[in-house]
């Protein structure tokens, strides 16, 4: 009886000797059985079984400290919004005076758009014609202020995608790597 158990739940092994459709096949073939759900085998092993489902999705889903990565997130993207203003901003509105402009393409300006041309030299980014005005000096403290915004544009969603993944499962973790990256920032 308690072997005729123990078939039932192993795969019973048969040969076939006469298998001439497939001559590649071993002769050997499987035929399962039904297997048994937790719930025949034992009641008990219903609440382990959904327990250990369930524990790895609990954790994915949202732990309570994954509000720390967020604000940290949020921290980092607003700190890379003031650097732009107050970097390159600040730099632009001095070197890129309305007076300068106007002189030299004030008149221009007015005939093809039909405005007075304004303060910041928008749209040149330090390689333009607005550019050509400035001394060496001026045009290279200028693109250094757009590359220190740029270098951030441009690590910021790598690091943002990563900082988040990261707390899905580690948040504490990911929280403190993007109070750090604010910080570092602040330091050098």
């Amino acid at each position: 009886s308690a072997n005729w158990r123990l078939l039932e739940q192993r795969p019973l092994l048969v040969q076939r000797k006469n298998l001439k459709c497939f001559p590649c096949i071993n002769s050997y073939s499987f035929f399962f059985f039904k297997q048994k759900t937790a719930y025949e085998i034992s009641a008990c092993l219903v609440g382990s079984e959904m327990c250990i489902r369930d524990r790895y999705q609990r954790r994915v889903h949202g732990d309570h400290n994954f509000g720390y990565v967020i604000a940290a997130a949020i921290a980092i993207s607003f700190e890379c919004i003031m650097i732009g203003f107050l970097v390159p901003g600040r730099y632009r509105s001095k070197v890129f005076d309305k007076k300068k402009l106007e002189a030299s393409f004030g008149q221009e300006h007015k005939e093809k758009f039909g405005v007075d041309i304004q303060t910041g030299g928008y749209p040149d980014m330090g390689c333009g014609r607005y550019a050509s005005l400035l001394n060496y000096e001026d045009w290279v403290n200028f693109n250094k202020a757009q590359r220190v915004h740029y270098n951030f544009v441009e690590q910021i969603a790598p690091f943002l995608i990563f900082m988040v993944f990261t707390g899905l499962l580690y948040p504490i973790y990911a929280a403190v790597s993007g109070l750090i990256s604010v910080s570092y920032t602040h330091l050098r």
